[in-house]
């Protein structure tokens, strides 16, 4: 029950590894913090539950993060890894934003998030999302002007729409399976 559960201010080499983060604002931000690792971590009922904030080359991995308005969000953040984490029961599940870049988004299970999976948005552009597991979202993966993005090799299943693009061009979107969509792509 703080702002922040964890906060990284201008820090490098730090692992953040095992923790219970509940009930907080932010449950882990990193602000101009690069090179650390977040990994193994419970992070629940948080206004956000990792946010990245100009923050470069990180890890991200095997976190369960849960029941969040956002649950993972990188903002002016390029060159993190967010891999095998748990993303069930926010708003959305994963956010890439505003100038956020060649970011690689995979092997992570996305499911039961009221509004969308993963949203690319305000030019997160060069990122690479791939082999996601993507479930039970209204939207499964949402991309407002975001450009040259990879996206392949995800299962989206029982949404509204798999993949929607809006104002977004030069995507590579391919090599996806798609299963009992409403829409599988909105063009």
């Amino acid at each position: 029950a703080f702002c922040y559960g964890i906060c990284l201010l201008n820090s490098s080499c730090i692992s953040i590894s095992g923790n219970n983060i509940t009930n907080n604002d932010y449950g882990i931000q990193l602000l101009a913090s690069s090179n650390n690792s977040i990994s193994g971590n419970n992070i629940a009922n948080n206004m956000d539950g990792i946010c990245l904030y100009a923050s470069h080359r990180n890890s991200l991995y095997e976190n369960n993060v849960t029941n969040s308005s956002e649950g993972i969000f990188l903002r002016y953040s390029g060159n993190n890894t967010i891999s095998a984490n748990n993303v069930a029961n926010n708003l959305i599940g994963i956010v890439l934003s505003d100038d956020s870049y060649y970011n690689n988004v995979s092997g992570n299970n996305i499911t039961a998030n009221n509004w969308v999976g993963i949203v690319l948005d305000g030019y997160a552009n060069r990122n690479n999302i791939s082999g996601n597991n993507i479930a039970n979202n209204e939207y499964g993966i949402y991309l407002y002007s975001s450009f040259n993005n990879s996206i392949h090799g995800n299962t989206i299943t029982n949404g509204f729409y798999g993949i929607c693009p809006f104002e977004s061009s030069n995507n590579s979107i391919y090599h996806n399976n798609f299963v009992n969509n409403t829409q599988q792509v909105y063009d």
